[in-house]
């Protein structure tokens, strides 16, 4: 059972101005169908971003020290 009914998407862009942000709007509405409570999304405006994300431990695919 989840703790809180909502979902969470990340949006991960360099800023948040609208010109760059709306190429990650039909991923975002592709992901809106089939989103799951308690679940957190993340969604990437290039794979460089995401890669600086891993490194740093953020995001979805973190390279995480097992306890």
């Amino acid at each position: 059972m989840e703790i809180f009914d909502i979902a969470v998407i990340v949006l991960r862009a360099y800023d948040n101005r609208y010109e760059t942000l709306q190429p990650l709007m039909p991923s975002l509405l592709n992901l809106l169908d089939a989103i799951k409570p308690g679940n957190v999304y993340y969604l990437y405006i290039d794979d460089k971003l995401k890669e600086t994300d891993r490194r740093k431990g953020k995001g979805p695919e973190a390279d995480r020290i097992q306890p």
